[in-house]
């Protein structure tokens, strides 16, 4: 009862604690310390409670009849984007996502509950000073303008309970699966200059759509001649509940997942895993501000509050292929493959707004904006390579790499959205604290990459493209308890 009651007092704080800065696209390198070490490899060995995330099949690997599991982690970004001497650092450098779980074995049959974070992404440029790159930028008609001044952000948070049951079929083989309860949380607050909102307005990198836009367009083109006649310096979607944990904008949905794992030999065991494509509500909140500047109507922009829809925001499949070989008595490697189905779900970023009713004399009652940003990022490959030492009965050392290619294109990398990093070198530690008490940790660094926009929405005809760098150090802790 004492244990399970340690389980139970993490969960408030994993529920909404899911916010946090992923490394391969929106997802993390690895999922429990002891495979995040190893480079995030988890397919064919017992990788702890996380495996009801890695490989649900892992589960029917662990040697006690129980296992409780509490975690945290830390995801330290380090992320700065810049055009010419414009440059701004984001302040988002540190993300906690804290972990709970609960496994059980009767028979051939393991089950229980996990809760983690999946993954996001999230920047905080805060309000710009003079020389910071969302300072100001170009206006509808090519003048240079401020933008807003206020606060630049961005935060998205996936995170997952698991309901996971595995079975030993028999001596060598092993099959699982999970039904997932998933929730999706996002705050936006994000500056638009004009010209961007021109490039949209004509099909460039996106589109701007719906009754609303029809009511707009008069506003800049009055004589309805195709060519704007009125400048609009900036326009801004603002929506945020100011809460580190949470997110205003929220979805709930589910997902699935199958797996196996395969005993070759005595020493060498692949296993594999098929997790499915979320299914979604659109995340929405009745709490956001659409504000526009445009001059001729005055100083003072026009904000407008409504209610606000992210269409079809989904994480994406995965299937990964791995093997677990026991070298020696004190010395395992491991191996994992993983293929993110990233351009199903990410073609696009896509909006929309519905005004409340009776602003500006009801000009804009009964309408809608419907707004889209391409995305267009692409399928991602990831291999992971890992070994693990057992250097005394209570201690056991492990190392890896996690290497992965970029799937967001040059031409739609956000700097609000800036998911580019590619390798990772993880290292860590087991250490077995009594018979049944373990304790795990595990590190992750990621050297910086570096981004040119040449889009767009991301660059200026013979200007050059807004240059985006990102690196990462990463760590993870987690307590199990057997018995």
């Amino acid at each position: 009862m004492k244990n399970t009651s340690l389980v139970s007092a993490a969960v408030a704080a994993a529920l909404c604690s899911t916010s946090a800065f992923a490394t391969n696209g929106m997802i993390l390198e690895g999922y429990g310390a002891r495979a995040t070490a190893m480079g995030g490899a988890s397919m064919a060995y017992d990788s702890g409670n996380s495996g009801a995330l890695n490989n649900p099949a892992t589960l029917s690997l662990m040697d006690a009849n129980v296992r409780a599991g509490v975690g945290i982690r830390y995801l330290g970004p380090d992320i700065t984007s810049s055009f010419g001497p414009a440059s701004t650092d984001s302040d988002g450098t540190a993300y906690w996502m804290p972990s709970a779980s609960y496994i059980r074995k009767a028979g051939d049959w393991t089950y229980g509950v996990a809760m983690l974070a999946q993954g996001g992404m999230g920047t905080e440029y805060g309000q710009a000073g003079p020389t910071d790159l969302f300072a100001g930028n170009m206006s509808l008609f090519n003048s240079p303008v401020p933008l807003s001044g206020q606060e630049i952000r961005s935060e998205v948070g996936v995170g997952t309970i698991m309901f996971p049951l595995s079975k030993q079929v028999n001596d060598r083989l092993t099959i699982g699966g999970s039904i997932d309860f998933v929730w999706a949380m996002m705050d936006l607050q994000m500056d638009m200059s004009g010209a961007q909102f021109g490039q949209l307005m004509q099909g460039n990198g996106g589109s701007v759509g719906g009754s609303m836009a029809m009511g707009m367009g008069m506003m800049l083109d009055p004589d309805m001649n195709g060519v704007p006649d009125v400048d609009m310096n900036w326009a801004r979607f603002d929506f945020t509940d100011d809460n580190d944990m949470t997110g205003e904008a929220k979805a709930t949905g589910w997902m699935g997942q199958l797996g196996f794992t395969y005993a070759l030999s005595d020493r060498l065991r692949i296993g594999g895993s098929y997790r499915s494509k979320t299914h979604l509500d659109d995340m929405d909140t009745n709490d956001a501000t659409l504000s526009m500047l445009i001059p001729a109507m005055g100083a003072t922009p026009m904000a407008l509050t409504g209610t606000l829809n992210v269409v079809d925001f989904q994480w994406p499949d995965s299937i990964g292929l791995g093997l677990s070989f026991q070298a020696t008595d004190r010395v395992m490697v491991v191996a994992d493959y993983k293929r993110i189905g990233w351009k199903d779900v990410m073609q696009s970023f896509r909006m929309t707004f519905t005004p409340d009713a009776g602003q500006m004399g009801g000009m804009f009652d009964n309408t809608m904006l419907d707004v889209t940003m391409d995305q267009n990022w692409e399928d991602q490959n990831v291999f992971s390579l890992g070994f693990e030492y057992q250097a005394s009965d209570k201690l056991a050392l492990r190392a890896g790499v996690n290497l992965a290619d970029n799937p967001v294109p040059n031409s739609m990398v956000n700097p609000l959205f800036p998911a580019t990093i590619e390798d990772h070198i993880t290292g860590g530690f087991g250490y077995k604290l009594t018979k049944n008490d373990n304790l795990g940790f595990s590190f992750t660094y990621a050297p910086e990459v570096e981004t040119v926009g040449t889009g767009p929405l991301n660059s200026m005809p013979g200007m050059g493209g807004v240059v985006t760098t990102h690196s990462q150090f990463n760590w993870t802790l987690n307590y199990s308890r057997t018995w």
